[in-house]
């Protein structure tokens, strides 16, 4: 995730003059504040190298709450409106989506082999966050309330928070294992696309319901 960072500075300082001089003392001052804001502003640099180690051209890299999926249709309406939900979460949750390329599927295809290459996929997307993966089989929560307190709880962890989608066929056995809850959206089955609109919603209406804005109760 983060780049790595390599910054080399070389810098040179010589004082020849006396210090028993007047002129010397002077020179050997002015030197001294020369160095000191060269100080400064190695270090201002320093700082903004180190903030900007993350490399934002990696998809998600900036991101506290990201939805991962399999498939991308920048085009789909549903995809749109998923994208839109979570820009309007704002600065609370810096969301966005994470779409990655689907397993081709050609003739004879075993489901379980689709499934764990979607799960090397998904996984390595979210390598260093916290995981919440979405299934039938795991738990519902009772309400938006109960939403948005989970979500805010995975935040105070301090890593990034990955909801994770997967295909057709759904999540191999072992991104349930290596995520830290596995949650449902419905007990009712939603199409892969609509399934993540309806979380990107869900996910607004959590980051509503935690800086007490009017979107829920309207």
């Amino acid at each position: 995730m983060p780049a790595s960072l390599s910054v080399s500075f070389s810098v040179s300082l010589s004082v020849s003059l006396s210090a028993s001089s007047p002129v010397a003392a002077c020179a050997h001052g002015e030197r001294a504040r020369s160095w000191g804001s060269s100080t400064v502003v190695v270090l201002v640099v320093l700082v903004v190298l180190v903030v900007h180690a993350v490399r934002v051209d990696e998809p998600g890299a900036l991101m506290r709450v990201r939805v991962i999926f399999l498939g991308e249709d920048p085009k789909d309406p549903l995809q749109q409106a998923a994208a839109d939900y979570l820009a309007r979460c704002g600065r609370r949750y810096d969301a966005g989506l994470v779409p990655l390329k689907p397993t081709k599927r050609g003739k004879g295809a075993v489901d379980d082999v689709v499934r764990a290459a979607e799960a090397d996929a998904l996984l390595s997307s979210s390598d260093g966050c916290t995981r919440v993966a979405l299934d039938p089989t795991g738990k519902l929560l009772p309400s938006s309330e109960a939403w948005s307190t989970a979500v805010e709880g995975l935040l105070q962890r301090g890593k990034p928070v990955a909801f994770l989608i997967g295909g057709a066929t759904g999540l191999h056995p072992r991104v349930l294992e290596q995520s830290a809850a596995v949650w449902s959206l419905s007990p009712l089955t939603f199409a892969h696309r609509l399934a993540v609109c309806v979380l990107a919603e869900q996910l607004y209406r959590s980051a509503e319901i935690a800086r007490g804005g009017p979107y829920h109760k309207a």
